[in-house]
C-alpha cells in the first residue's frame, strides 16, 4: 500500500530485524541470518551475509521462519536475568548487522521491540484504510 512493503516483505522483515539484533548484536552468533529475511534499504548488502533479497518465499515458510525466531527469542526472554540484560557485550566481528559495537541485550532488544510495535502500526493502519474501501 502506498509503494510501500507487501504482509509477505514485512514478515521477512522482522524475521532479519530479530537476526539482526537478537542473534548478531545480542547473542553474538556468527552467521544468524535467514536467507529470506529482508534488511532495511540503508543496510548493507545483504547477500554479504547470507541473504537472498530476490527470494520468493512462500507464506507458509516466512510464518515458520518467524514463529521459530519469535520462540527462540521467547525462550531467551524466559531465562533472561536482569543481570545479563544490563551486562555490555560484543562487539560481534562476524560480518552482518548491526555494525559491531559494544551494546547490552536490552539495548537490541529496544530495537526489535520498537521494530515490531511499528509494523504492527502500520498494519492496522492498512487495514483500516482497506475497511474504508470495501465500505
Amino acid at each position: 500500500m502506498n509503494d510501500e512493503w507487501s504482509l509477505a516483505q514485512t514478515l521477512r522483515h522482522t524475521i532479519f530485524v530479530v537476526d539482526a539484533w537478537y542473534g548478531h548484536a545480542a547473542a553474538l552468533r556468527p552467521n544468524p541470518f535467514h536467507p529470506i529475511g529482508v534488511p532495511a534499504s540503508f543496510t548493507a548488502n545483504g547477500a554479504e551475509f547470507g541473504i537472498d533479497e530476490s527470494a520468493a518465499p512462500a507464506l507458509g515458510e516466512i510464518l515458520a521462519v518467524r514463529a521459530g525466531r519469535i520462540a527462540d527469542l521467547r525462550a531467551y526472554l524466559a531465562e533472561v536475568t536482569q543481570e545479563e540484560l544490563d551486562r555490555v557485550r560484543g562487539p560481534n566481528t562476524a560480518i552482518g548487522c548491526p555494525p559491531p559495537a559494544r551494546r547490552t541485550a536490552a539495548e537490541c532488544l529496544r530495537v526489535i521491540f520498537s521494530d515490531e510495535w511499528a509494523h504492527v502500526q502500520f498494519a492496522h493502519r492498512d487495514l483500516a484504510i482497506l475497511e474504508e474501501q470495501h465500505a
